[in-house]
């Protein structure tokens, strides 16, 4: 918990079924009584969020306002049993705001279009088949919230206890929403960043820069870098991520996260100068093959980073052969 003298904001760490673990669920115990994203969309879920309230003092009946960070499964699957439970209003940026109206049906597209991302970067079609088929009914995961109030990047969100800015940082997602105590020196960051490691970068058909025909480029990672250049120059005291502990001085945090991200670069630039040009499925594969037998999209993800990087140092370049990019040292 961060305590303030007008504000206390605690982390509700809430179950979740995916590999992630728990997901921190952010209760700003303020007016209005406030839930930063909400866990998945489970049967027990909401049982979960309803004891940690109680644990605070708080019943789910008090809450009025819910923010969503971003989209995936973790973060906001539950919006709409919660909305349903407490009539909360629900804040998000632009965009996000259309996936929640259907949440189901935006998670499907996220899924049929990390299938496009791995066809574009040379996945095979075995793998391809094997991804749908354990990804396939993970929108039940999922619920709608179909009025939606948008935030815009730098408004201040209202509180008694004074305001917290909205920022718009997107990187791991599109929509990744901070909001900023700045009085208290806290970040409530959602996955824009953690402790031990860069968040994944994960396009989306709403990916920033991305048209939504051309899966093989996304200028959502050249996003995640400044989004990572921002959180560089905070003088936030720490930040609360969407999953594990608080980052003090997530300024450095930031810095380490840049400089490991070009370490990597350099790593497959040698890669591919020692084993010759290749699919970014196949570098994937030379890297990392343990990770992209087992989690393709997000093994792939990084690579692509790492590739976007590489391409705008202009050290790398890339070919197409129906439909299927490689890449090779300039």
């Amino acid at each position: 918990m961060v305590a303030s003298a007008k504000r206390a904001i605690s982390t509700l760490q809430i179950p979740t079924p995916f590999a992630v673990g728990p997901v921190n669920v952010v209760l700003v115990d303020d007016d209005p009584l406030t839930l930063v994203d909400t866990g998945p969309n489970m049967g027990t879920t909401l049982l979960d969020v309803e004891k940690a309230l109680r644990e605070h003092g708080h019943e789910l009946a008090e809450v009025e306002r819910i923010v969503v960070t971003h989209q995936h499964l973790d973060h906001a699957g539950l919006v709409g049993p919660l909305v349903a439970a407490c009539g909360a209003e629900v804040c998000a940026v632009a965009g996000l705001d259309a996936w929640l109206a259907d949440g189901p049906a935006g998670n499907d597209g996220d899924e049929r279009f990390a299938l496009a991302v791995l066809a574009a970067h040379g996945a095979p079609a075995w793998q391809l088949t094997t991804y749908e088929g354990a990804r396939r009914g993970l929108s039940g995961f999922a619920s709608s919230a179909p009025e939606v109030r948008v935030l815009t990047d730098g408004e201040e969100l209202g509180f008694a206890g004074g305001p917290l800015r909205v920022h718009r940082r997107p990187g791991h997602s599109p929509f990744d929403t901070v909001l900023e105590d700045a009085e208290a020196g806290v970040l409530i960051a959602g996955d824009a960043i953690f402790a031990a490691h860069a968040a994944i970068v994960l396009p989306s058909p709403d990916a920033v820069g991305m048209p939504a025909d051309d899966p093989a480029r996304s200028g959502l990672f050249s996003a995640a870098r400044r989004t990572l250049e921002w959180f560089a120059s905070t003088v936030a005291e720490v930040a609360l991520a969407g999953h594990g502990e608080p980052l003090a001085a997530p300024a450095a945090v930031a810095r380490e996260h840049l400089r490991a991200g070009e370490r990597r670069a350099e790593r497959l630039r040698l890669e591919l100068a020692k084993g010759g040009p290749g699919t970014a499925y196949e570098l994937t594969g030379r890297l990392n093959p343990r990770g992209v037998l087992r989690q393709p999209f997000h093994a792939l993800c990084p690579t692509l980073e790492s590739l976007d990087l590489l391409r705008e140092q202009g050290v790398v370049a890339e070919i197409e052969d129906d439909g299927v990019r490689s890449f090779l040292c300039a």
